[in-house]
Formats: structure tokens, C-alpha cells, sequence
């Protein structure tokens, strides 16, 4: 048995301090309905910030923080890259692993005593996700765009409807999850861009006669 580098009370408290910053980064996530929210940040953190506490203590005065961080990092890419999904020019998921690798970056902080660094690095990260949204669809002229509701058999049929579009020159410029729910399907809300040469009509006839599109309508 190895005695802890640090008190029982010193490292509850880190534990505690990761597992909610992992909360706030998560929070964010999940009201957005996106492959890992709460559970899976406050665990991430949480498991970065053991990894850390542990290898103090059995190291000793052989702790290397350095290969532990760098550990968690090539580890952490693998849980990160399995919220990444692409269904033709169309790809998601990238801000979530970007959430994922800073919640485990986070809990290596706490774990080596940096709470101030990662109490700041929590906050901007919760400020990325939440604030900047708005900032970075103005920059993506997201709004010049037209939006359809569709509610569609599962998240594949992305592939094929981008294609119907390309067709006759259009394309699916966004997706996100529609706020309304729908069981056993998914409800989406789609910036598609209309060209001069079709009309918005054609354009929506077009996507409903795509194989697993069941509704399909523009936004008002």
C-alpha cells in the first residue's frame, strides 16, 4: 500500500472541483442534444483529474506531470472522435470533441493543483460553446440562407438528401436537431441555400420525394 501525496480532505476537493467543471462544460452539450453531454464531460474531467492524483501518489517524488497529461491527451482523442460522424459534404460533432479534449485538459488541471487555471479555463470554454454561437453563424452568413423543417427516419438520410440537392444545384449549408421532439425519428431545422435557376417550391418537392424524408416544410 502507498500513502497519498496529498490529504483525503485536499483531494476530495479536487475530485469535487473537476466533476463540475465537467457539469458546466456538459451542461451546455446537453441542451443542445448532443452525442455526450452532462454524464460523459463530468467524467471525462472526473477521470482526468484521478489520473493525475493517482500517478502523484504512486510516483512520489518521480511525478512526471508531463506524461500523464500527454497521456490523457492521446487517450481522450479516441472518445473524441467517436462524436464525429460525416453523411456526405456534411460533418458534426466536431465541437463536441473539441468540448471533450478541453473537459479532460480540465481535469489534468485540478488534478495537479491548477484550480485557478482550470476555474478559468472552464468558464471560457463554457462561454465558447454558449456565447460564440451566435458570433460564429453571423460570420457563416448562416441567416442569408433559407431554413426547411424536416423530420427525417434517422440521421443517414443526410447522405441522399445532400445529393437531391446537389442535383439541381443547391446545397444543405446547416443542420441542427429541431427543439421538437419526435419519436423513433429525428426532427432537424436546415439552412439550404435556393438557386436563382429553382423555385423554393421545386426546391421543397425535391426534398420531400427524398427515400426517408416524412415531412419537409420552410421556416416562416
Amino acid at each position: 500500500m502507498f500513502e497519498p501525496a496529498l490529504d483525503w480532505p485536499e483531494m476530495t476537493m479536487r475530485l469535487l472541483i473537476s466533476f463540475f467543471l465537467g457539469l458546466l462544460v456538459g451542461l451546455e452539450r446537453e441542451t443542445h442534444d448532443r452525442p455526450a453531454g452532462l454524464r460523459t464531460h463530468a467524467l471525462v474531467c472526473l477521470g482526468s483529474c484521478v489520473f493525475m492524483l493517482t500517478s502523484a501518489a504512486v510516483a512520489g517524488r518521480n511525478f512526471d506531470p508531463g506524461r500523464i497529461a500527454a497521456g490523457v491527451v492521446a487517450g481522450i482523442g479516441f472518445l473524441g472522435a467517436g462524436t464525429i460522424m460525416r453523411h456526405g459534404n456534411w460533418v458534426t460533432g466536431l465541437t463536441t470533441a473539441a468540448s471533450i479534449w478541453c473537459a479532460a485538459a480540465i481535469g489534468v488541471a485540478v488534478g495537479a493543483g491548477w484550480v485557478q487555471l482550470a476555474l478559468a479555463a472552464g468558464l471560457l470554454v463554457y462561454v465558447a460553446l454558449r456565447g460564440l454561437k451566435p458570433l460564429a453563424e453571423h460570420v457563416a452568413h448562416r441567416g442569408h440562407y433559407p431554413q426547411m423543417n424536416l423530420v427525417v427516419a434517422d440521421a443517414a438520410v443526410l447522405g441522399p438528401l445532400t445529393e437531391a440537392l446537389q442535383e439541381v444545384g443547391s446545397e444543405l449549408r446547416e443542420v441542427q436537431l429541431s427543439p421538437k421532439e419526435k419519436k423513433k425519428q429525428l426532427a432537424l431545422v436546415a439552412a439550404i441555400s435556393v438557386p436563382p435557376t429553382i423555385s423554393p417550391d421545386v426546391l421543397l418537392a425535391v426534398v420531400r420525394a427524398v427515400e426517408g424524408v416524412s415531412k419537409a416544410s420552410w421556416v416562416e
